[in-house]
């Protein structure tokens, strides 16, 4: 594999390169030559030019390209409108193949499952190469679906864009296909001896605390955590909403674990109700966070990732890297020209980075994705070894963003453990860890009500209430301490039995902070009421069930051996909601049942 790379200039020069290339592939084997042209605007006037050139010298060859955000030539940005890449197979085993589609809302799924069919039926594709124009569609689906492909298919691609970011006129081009702002084209590189790697490298670290994505339409994110999406932007970095907004957030995109990788998503432009235009989609329900961009860390992961491109020895590298990284730098190459150390090194900046991890392809934003390619085995050359300038620093030292990034971290997360710690402590009891009494009793409450509106019988919620016997003689006898035991061991006896018995219970609780994280509206819980008494919540419960709870509770406390007090017993009142009753109503029922069952004897369950 060869690869040949071209600014092109004029016609006439273009013309000679070409020729030369010719008399190369003349004069050695050759199984197929694949050109990538890349230009900075959809109606760039050398672009026919080229095409037609490269079909009238070549003819046998294939080309594919797209509008390009910048073009990467020679690991370089350069500023050539155009920029033409010969990739030269020489194994005669290596099939190269060019597919184009319309792609629209309407064609996706026809599309995607077309190729997937394709590319599964070929076990001799090796890898799956994509130039797509993605403006107005969502990616999300045509991603997913392509994720269908076999798993040992390497896939990889970028986004068309136009050099002017805020231009919206992007298009993509084959040799079979028309120069389209509504397509797609596929690459299908197959044979026995080509090999293809590809990944992302992407650098930006989380930021502060986890927001939630409540309300967001395909790439319009409208709210985080209840809130419009921008106060994000506004509240925590000061930035506000006017004509460098894009530059500004540039640098704090949000990070988001997708598919078991992590996946940017940068603002683009901010509306006037608060939301947000992002570079793709992000779900509903996603938990994201701000993320920084530190050009320490970044060189220091690309430099990481650079180890990996060396061990595959490749002989060509291709780039797809997004705009805004472009931005980021102001221009400058810094991660893409160390690159050419190993193989010659082209691409483009995007609106969007595939990449497939795993089973999933994503898509990515403010990212880098790296695709190696070969033919034949590794062969080491000790003069491709991938360097980049000062990577022994890199290596050791953290740079002052990073470090305040640390510290705010940190201190982000000793604020929310004591808020956690005052959340648990509002409301718990403090000896039993039990809910307090206004917990316990705002939780009846609220599963009655939704009970009783939900018109289901099923849904009705049972109550046990607890008093130990004779406890006053326990702390007069034996002391205060010992009866802090035996409440103590009361509550964790209610607690093991609701794990094990009551109908929908969360399981065995390991931290206090389960409390309120766990035992959410609905569950199964108890609360100290006050002093000795205790309340058992059981949503969703009929009363026989709940007698049965109340009754081995009954017994397995008597079985219970203090080092003072010794054996003691409870008593247990039970009871079941009906229609037309309030919580209050409900607890004087119970209560009048714990009442019935002291007054009769003690050490029994009574229900009313």
């Amino acid at each position: 594999m060869k690869v040949f790379e071209y600014k092109y200039t004029d016609s006439a020069i273009f013309a000679e390169e070409l020729k030369a290339l010719k008399t190369w592939c003349n004069n050695h084997v050759v199984s197929n030559v694949l050109f990538h042209i890349y230009t900075h605007h959809t109606e760039c006037p050398y672009l026919g030019t080229v095409l037609h050139t490269i079909s009238k010298t070549i003819p046998r060859a294939l080309y594919v390209g797209c509008s390009s955000g910048g073009n990467i030539l020679g690991g370089e940005l350069v500023d050539s409108d155009v920029i033409v890449t010969a990739t030269v197979f020489e194994d005669p085993d290596t099939t190269v193949e060019v597919h184009q589609y319309s792609l629209t809302e309407h064609t996706e799924e026809t599309v995607t499952d077309k190729v997937v069919d394709l590319v599964n039926s070929r076990p001799e594709i090796k890898a799956v190469e994509f130039l797509v124009d993605i403006h107005g569609l969502s990616m999300t689906g045509f991603s997913n679906r392509l994720s269908n492909i076999r798993e040992d298919v390497t896939i990889f691609g970028g986004g068309a864009l136009n050099v002017d970011m805020d231009e919206t006129n992007t298009n993509v081009f084959s040799k079979v296909g028309d120069i389209s702002d509504k397509s797609v084209v596929f690459i299908l590189y197959g044979g026995k001896n080509i090999f293809a790697d590809a990944f992302y490298v992407e650098g930006w670290n989380p930021l502060g605390h986890k927001l939630k994505v409540t309300r967001a339409v395909r790439n319009r994110l409208y709210e985080l955590d209840g809130k419009p999406a921008y106060d994000t932007y506004d509240n925590y970095l000061s930035i506000k909403n006017d004509e460098n907004f894009f530059i500004n957030s540039l640098g704090f995109p949000l990070i988001a674990n997708i598919n078991g990788v992590n996946i940017l998503r940068a603002p683009t432009s901010c509306f006037e109700d608060g939301s947000l235009s992002m570079t793709a989609d992000i779900p509903e329900g996603e938990m994201v966070n701000l993320s920084y961009g530190d050009p320490w860390t970044i060189l220091k992961t690309v430099n990481q990732y650079g180890i990996r491109v060396q061990e595959f020895a490749p002989q060509a590298i291709y780039i797809f890297s997004c705009a805004a990284r472009k931005a980021f730098w102001a221009g400058d190459s810094t991660e893409t020209k160390p690159f050419t150390s190993l193989a010659p090194t082209t691409g483009f900046y995007t609106s969007g980075e595939f990449v497939r991890t795993g089973k999933y392809i994503n898509q990515h934003n403010v990212t880098m994705v790296i695709a190696s390619m070969r033919e034949g085995g590794i062969t080491r050359d000790p003069d491709r070894l991938f360097h980049m300038e000062n990577a022994a620093a890199l290596s050791g030292q953290v740079s002052m963003v990073n470090r305040l990034a640390n510290f705010l971290d940190k201190a982000t997360q000793e604020l929310e453990d004591a808020n956690t710690r005052l959340s648990i402590m509002a409301v718990t009891d403090g000896m039993t860890g039990l809910f307090n009494r206004m917990e316990i009793q705002r939780r009846i409450s609220s599963e009655v009500m939704q009970a009783v509106s939900s018109g289901d019988d099923s849904k009705l919620p049972s109550l046990i209430m607890i008093d130990i016997d004779n406890f006053k003689s326990v702390n007069d006898v034996c002391g205060h301490n010992e009866g802090d035991r035996v409440i103590k061991g009361l509550c964790q006896m209610i607690s093991e039995v609701i794990d094990k018995r009551a109908p929908g219970a969360p399981g065995r609780r390991r931290t206090d902070i389960e409390m309120v994280t766990v035992f959410k509206e609905g569950t199964p819980c108890a609360g100290r009421w006050g002093g000795e008494e205790f309340m058992i919540l059981l949503p969703s419960t009929d009363l026989n069930t709940a007698v049965d709870i109340a009754e081995f509770m009954r017994i397995e406390f008597s079985k219970i051996k203090f080092s003072q007090a010794g054996s003691q017993t409870i008593s247990l009142g039970v009871t079941r909601a009906v229609r037309g009753e309030n919580s209050d109503m409900l607890c004087g029922r119970v209560d009048s049942a714990l009442y019935e069952a002291k007054r009769t004897g003690k050490n029994k369950v009574v229900h009313k």
